[in-house]
Order: structure tokens, then C-alpha cells, then sequence
């Protein structure tokens, strides 16, 4: 029985305008490109961050207002700087968690390594996005952000995203950000609420 299931495109006409928004929430691009991936013709649209010059380094500002509460948006719409001071609500988190959708795929992909400054502080870690199967897809990684006490918001929390090379000789050094997410939930701290899924991708590979 099919039921009334729907495969829908529910992407709002002229979604490729996007890009507004990546601008305002980006500190620094270097030579990263927001690029709409799909080929010519196709019905979805591909787009993200994307870069394959090795240290080259993409900048974006994390809000710490409790505003954004669990949401996840497109990296085009990402989190926008000047939005949390319009927030109603000046409540502060303490820690959040971080979700970045990289594409991985079996060829042309390098790693991606991510860091903290500025407000904030994280783990640094690299992000291999070359992996066995012959398919080309987004995954979620995540990063516990604890937030540094501050006596204002003058100090921006900014999260670094790192071209690196492939670890395997068969790999490049493409790197695609195609999704920003961002958990303000009070369980977040001390990372329990993500045990598993900052270390585990959707195919159960390790991504620590």
C-alpha cells in the first residue's frame, strides 16, 4: 500500500539568493566559494561552502544567545551575528553543541580540521572525509563549544573550518560545508547529550 507519502521539493523559489545570509554570517572566506553543485538540469539543488586549496580557512561567528534554541538551518542562513542582539532574551549558554554537514565521497575530498577562538574555546579535531563507498554524501560532525564567561558580547565566539590535504594517497583535497546546526539545550554541557554522535557518522565510521 503506497499511502500518500509525496516526494516534494519544499525549497522556496530563488533559494540560491541564499547567499546574503553567508555572507553576514561569515568573518573570513579566504578562497572558499559558495557553489550550487548539482549538475545541469537536476531538480535538487547542491549547494555549500566549498574550497580545495589546503589552508585555506573559513571563519564563521556561533552565536551564544539562547534565541537559536536547536536550530538547524541551512549554512547559507546560518546564525546571522547581528541576530542575537534583537533576542528578547539575554540569557547566556554556558556550552553548545556544534553540527557541520561535510560532504564525504570516495574521491577528490580531503579532511577538514576545525577549531575555536575568539569567545569560545573547543577540542581540535580533523575531519576525514574520504571514505570506501562510492557515493557522494552529506554526514553530520559534531563539536562540544564551551562557551568562555565574559562580562559582554564584545568578544565574538568564531569557529574555524581548515582545507587539509587527505591522509590517503587516493584522496584530494576538497572540502564541502553544506550545513550549520547548533544545540543551546542545558544538556549539551559537558557534551552528554552527544556521547555517541560526536564520535560516530550516520555508516557507525568514527569521526573523532
Amino acid at each position: 500500500m503506497e499511502g500518500e507519502w509525496k516526494w516534494v521539493n519544499e525549497a522556496k523559489e530563488g533559494a540560491q539568493q541564499t547567499e546574503r545570509g553567508i555572507v553576514n554570517s561569515i568573518k573570513k572566506a579566504g578562497e572558499w566559494k559558495w557553489v550550487n553543485e548539482a549538475k545541469e538540469g537536476a531538480q535538487q539543488v547542491k549547494w555549500g561552502m566549498v574550497s580545495s586549496q589546503p589552508g585555506d580557512e573559513l571563519l564563521l561567528r556561533i552565536s551564544r544567545s539562547r534565541k537559536h534554541s536547536r536550530a538547524s538551518v541551512g549554512l547559507g542562513q546560518a546564525l546571522l551575528s547581528g541576530q542575537s542582539g534583537e533576542s528578547s532574551s539575554l540569557e547566556l549558554n554556558s556550552s553548545v553543541v556544534v553540527g557541520l554537514g561535510l560532504l564525504k565521497s570516495y574521491q577528490d575530498v580531503g579532511a577538514a580540521a576545525v577549531g575555536c577562538s575568539g569567545g569560545c574555546d573547543c577540542k581540535p579535531q580533523r575531519f576525514e572525509l574520504l571514505h570506501r563507498q562510492q557515493v557522494s554524501q552529506v554526514y553530520w560532525f559534531y563539536i562540544f563549544v564551551e562557551m568562555l564567561p565574559q562580562p559582554n558580547l564584545a568578544q565574538e565566539c568564531l569557529m574555524s573550518i581548515t582545507v587539509e590535504p587527505s591522509a590517503n594517497p587516493n584522496g584530494g583535497s576538497k572540502v564541502k560545508v553544506t550545513s550549520l546546526m547548533v544545540s543551546e539545550d542545558d544538556r549539551a554541557e559537558n557534551g552528554k547529550m552527544f556521547t555517541v554522535l560526536d564520535t560516530t557518522d550516520a555508516e557507525g565510521n568514527n569521526s573523532g
